[in-house]
């Protein structure tokens, strides 16, 4: 199997899709990195500054010396850094949400987004209206953003986090057709979210293991 590299800037994310890839592709070759002052940055700068797609690209340069062959960015948030990069590295350079957009907007016209970092919300917005621009379909997309939630996951308080993102997808259940989690830490939650609602509800990890599964 061909060589993986994952770049986090989360180290909870890095060690849930760690365990997540050990169960589903136990034999892939992969190892991972992460930079936490990223994250940092983009929380407290709100944007993508020159500083970010530095070290982006810093990590991306020196996994393709490592021998990587593909490289995983998982943060939603980097999405538009990736693309200022892709140029720069010789491999190619994947986002954790790009299936899940795509599913996204082939299965929804009004699409649900559900947030809990602000700097998701408009990288995961354009992913989708990008994808449905080439699927030639017409979406809206509503976004929610629960940074509450957001703050008690980093205090270690997972309850309260499932709790507020559970409230704010029945809310939002009523207005759409179907919701999206843009980010990995709430991916845990879809398979109850859709016992409960009546619409699908997608998360960035399943499509993105099936899509690595058949790429590599």
């Amino acid at each position: 199997m061909r060589r993986l590299a994952l770049i986090h800037t989360a180290l909870f994310v890095a060690e849930l899709i760690k365990t997540k890839m050990l169960d589903t592709l136990p034999a892939l070759d992969a190892f991972h990195m992460v930079d936490e002052g990223v994250l940092k940055e983009l929380m407290d700068k709100r944007e993508i500054t020159p500083r970010i797609v530095r070290r982006l690209l810093s990590m991306a340069t020196f996994a393709q010396e490592t021998g990587a062959e593909f490289i995983l960015f998982t943060c939603s948030s980097t999405s538009p850094a990736v693309d200022l990069i892709r140029p720069m590295i010789g491999v190619p350079l994947l986002k954790i949400d790009d299936p899940m957009a795509e599913k996204a907007a082939s299965i929804g016209r009004k699409i649900g987004v559900i947030c809990t970092a602000e700097t998701t919300a408009g990288p995961t917005t354009n992913l989708i209206a990008q994808h449905a621009k080439r699927q030639a379909k017409e979406v809206t997309i509503e976004v929610c953003v629960e940074r509450e939630a957001f703050e008690n996951l980093k205090a270690g308080r997972k309850d309260l986090h499932d709790a507020l993102v559970l409230d704010a997808a029945v809310r939002m259940a009523e207005e759409v057709d179907v919701i999206v989690l843009a980010q990995v830490s709430m991916s845990h939650l879809q398979e109850r979210l859709e016992a409960i609602l009546n619409i699908p509800v997608i998360s960035s990890l399943g499509p993105c293991l099936q899509a690595l599964s058949s790429l590599l």
